[in-house]
């Protein structure tokens, strides 16, 4: 007899400025790897496509391609950070500003994270954290 224990959803990790700032470097060493999978996989599509160049593609090469970009993605999704795109990477670390639930963000080509968004409004309603005297909370 089996029975149906319910999932436990983990609590969201919420992070302050400093700390997103801290692991960000881990999350884009991530992000490069997620790229070069996704990179691999257009090369794998490629030499499908071209059987003619009597180079075959493995279930092996498919599967550890697979795991390595499973991989890279958990890893980011472990930290409690989310991806919300790749090509251009984007990443939203979920965060409390004067305890309302809000997104610091980052996007491919910023040195550090320098903008929050409130979470319903997406990237396009990022505020610049320079001068924000807010308080924003850490929970773990």
């Amino acid at each position: 007899m089996t029975t149906d224990v319910p999932l436990l959803r983990q609590p969201r990790r919420y992070f302050t400025p400093d700390e997103a700032n801290a692991i960000l470097s881990t999350m884009r060493a991530r992000l490069a790897e997620l790229e070069r999978g996704l990179d691999r996989a257009h090369e794998l599509s490629t030499t499908l496509e071209r059987s003619a160049t009597g180079r075959e593609v493995t279930q092996a090469e498919i599967n550890a391609l697979k795991a390595e970009v499973r991989a890279a993605m958990d890893e980011i999704v472990r930290q409690g950070v989310e991806i919300k795109g790749v090509r251009p990477a984007l990443l939203d670390f979920p965060a409390l500003r004067d305890g309302q639930e809000v997104y610091l963000c980052w996007k491919e080509g910023e040195e550090v994270i320098s903008h929050w968004h409130p979470m319903h409004t997406g990237i396009g309603g990022r505020c610049p954290l320079e001068g924000d005297t807010a308080a924003w909370t850490w929970f773990d």
